[in-house]
């Protein structure tokens, strides 16, 4: 049972990427936009789910059928859903009990461009995917929910890279993962080409050393090498997920990029074209002095060391080359009871440090767990309740360290306490509170992502207790679920009004006085988003403004919708007069701020929404 917990990160890693298209709502989204698709959903029928989308799947240069290969109908909508399928002897396919909405049909064969291809991880985690690019290059499929289409897919050959990877002695550099990158706008940005096992778990050198990666879109890409290299020593199930980390390439710091560089920004691009092979891209892996990074990570308040806090090393002499999944993101490892750490084998360069707290009152073992014999383990003894002051969270800390022709062995790495959070939430008029899930959560200014924890429920007494905070300026909110009857209307703490300015948390501060009120009022604005020719459009990101430019300092007043399938959406918040403003395919809604909208407030729509009212609006897509 415990390794099977151990799996889930990694499952649900790959089920992010298989619904890749999910990730077009924004982070804020999260809450903002799952709260009116909610809302949605409980507002309207569930879309009617009888439409069949057949076709036949063939190359594009040749007409010849794609055979026996895996087919995926891919929701271009923010359910981000998905159904696959495989095509026959001829190339033909079909999807029964389709609903409404917009989809892309993606073809998994060999050396075929795959929408995947066309997202950029870093935008990827940034939830900023322009569906624009994607939409394209590939035909969107859409249905009502009852009819029958037909579609002719063709799927085109991508380029192609292929070489052979050597150490500088010349002997072949086996199961050596090769990284591809693409070249972007003077940047160099991670991507996945596919959707299957080779293409997700990286490309290795075989015995002769050789390697070769197809289904690139045309483009300019940068090529590297990194040596397998464990820079822990440490072969703690903790710390790899069953060796997942290695499997998925984590964390080399020795990297050599073609032709013969360590940096990112010096390597030679190579343009590939579809169709097109690029061969003989060589890597001879640089011969250079490899060091020792070692330390401890203590408490600030009173220098005590830290166990079991977690540190990942990522180099800031070139882009970054790790794997895309969390548990891969390395080398990374954890402090030992008196909170030391020891990275091995680091080349000269400049890196940074991430050390993530350990949870607060974690005493758990982490040393190797042992095969049982197949009997189930008896449940944990239940823990005692705690008594007396809790032991506060620490924050995460990021430091940068330069290691320049010798080791580092007395590194200190000091962790402040948290901040505190607190408060209370009421609603309006001495009502109960809602009877439904109801969440507080904060978001940081600066637009940081911020560690798990800044999203609590509220108790059934209105008392909610964040912790483990940094230092930092916070936009707070209130969700409830489904969304579509509470907004805040008013919020404090101490003398400051926290729906016209940030709250501000000094380092290891413990504030207690935060007061929130709800009203049971809230409108809702519903409708479908159509294109020039009255057509629905499904993927459509807005985001409602209130028309006073006095509340356009605080993200509290900011709504966002998100059309569904077959172009409704709906959108719930506080009364009053609104802009609205269509948000951009590359256009992230958490960087919507006041100068965002000041560039884009002059002839915008405006909307009048009232306390409790239910309106009705299509809105037309420019």
């Amino acid at each position: 049972m415990k390794y099977l917990n151990k799996l889930l990160p990694f499952c649900a890693a790959c089920l992010l990427i298989a619904c890749f298209l999910s990730s077009a709502q924004a982070q804020e989204a999260e809450l903002t936009i799952k709260a009116e698709n909610a809302v949605a959903r409980a507002a309207q029928d569930a879309p009617v789910a009888k439409s069949v989308v057949r076709g036949r799947a063939v190359y594009d240069d040749t007409n010849r059928p794609v055979r026996r290969a895996r087919v995926m109908l891919l929701d271009m909508s923010s359910r981000g859903t998905q159904r696959t399928g495989m095509t026959n002897g001829s190339g033909e396919f079909q999807f029964k009990d389709v609903p409404a909405g917009s989809y892309v049909v993606m073809v998994d064969a060999a050396g075929i461009i795959t929408p995947v291809s066309f997202i950029d991880l870093e935008d990827a985690a940034a939830e900023k995917i322009n569906l624009e690019e994607i939409r394209k290059n590939f035909d969107e499929v859409v249905v009502n929910g009852t009819n029958t289409v037909n579609v002719k897919v063709r799927a085109r050959r991508g380029g192609a890279v292929s070489g052979r990877v050597t150490y500088a002695d010349g002997d072949p550099a086996i199961n050596v993962r090769v990284n591809i990158m693409r070249k972007k706008d003077g940047k160099v940005v991670r991507f996945i080409t596919n959707m299957n096992p080779s293409a997700l778990l990286g490309i290795q050198t075989d015995d002769r050393g050789m390697y070769r990666i197809a289904g690139l879109p045309p483009g300019e890409y940068i090529l590297s090498a990194s040596e397998t290299i464990d820079h822990t020593g440490e072969a703690s199930a903790r710390d790899d997920y069953m060796g997942m980390g290695q499997m998925f390439g984590a964390g080399s710091l020795v990297v050599t990029y073609y032709q013969g560089t360590t940096k990112s920004g010096d390597a030679t691009a190579i343009q590939v074209d579809a169709g097109q092979e690029s061969n003989e891209v060589n890597i001879s892996l640089l011969d250079r002095g490899l060091r020792t990074l070692s330390g401890t990570v203590v408490a600030r308040h009173d220098r005590s060391p830290l166990k079991f806090a977690r540190l990942t090393v990522a180099s800031k002499d070139g882009a970054s080359t790790s794997s895309p999944f969390p548990f891969a993101a390395g080398p990374n490892t954890a402090t030992d009871e008196q909170g030391r750490f020891t990275i091995n084998e680091i080349p000269d360069g400049s890196y940074t440090i991430t050390v993530e707290p350990p949870y607060a009152g974690e005493e758990m073992d982490i040393s190797s767990e042992e095969e049982g014999d197949g009997e189930e383990e008896p449940e944990p003894a239940a823990t005692p309740a705690p008594t007396g002051t809790p032991k506060r969270k620490f924050t995460r800390k990021v430091q940068d360290v330069t290691i320049n022709g010798s080791d580092i062995t007395d590194l200190t790495i000091t962790l402040s306490e948290g901040a505190i959070v607190s408060g209370v939430v009421t609603v309006e008029g001495g009502r109960p509170l809602p009877q439904t899930e109801t969440y507080f959560m904060l978001e940081s200014v600066s637009g940081e992502r911020l560690t798990d924890g800044t999203q609590q429920n509220v108790q059934p007494d209105g008392r909610f207790t964040i912790d483990g905070l940094p230092s930092g300026a916070f936009y707070p909110n209130v969700f409830v679920a489904p969304g579509d009857k509470y907004y805040v209307k008013a919020m404090n703490a101490g003398g400051t009004d926290l729906m016209q300015n940030p709250l501000v948390v000094p380092e290891s501060a413990n504030i207690n006085n935060v007061r929130i009120v709800l009203s049971p009022d809230a409108a809702t604005l519903s409708g479908r988003t159509l294109s020039a020719n009255n057509t629905p459009v499904s993927g459509v990101q807005f985001a409602l403004i209130p028309a006073d430019p006095n509340k356009w300092r605080t993200r509290i007043s900011y709504l966002f919708g998100n059309s569904e399938g077959n172009g409704s959406y709906s959108v719930s918040g506080a009364p009053g007069e609104y802009l609205i403003i269509f948000l951009g395919g590359a256009d992230n809604p958490r960087a919507v701020n006041e100068a965002w909208i000041q560039s884009r407030a002059a002839g915008a729509l405006r909307v009048t929404l009232l306390p409790a009212q239910r309106k009705q609006m299509d809105l037309t897509v420019p």
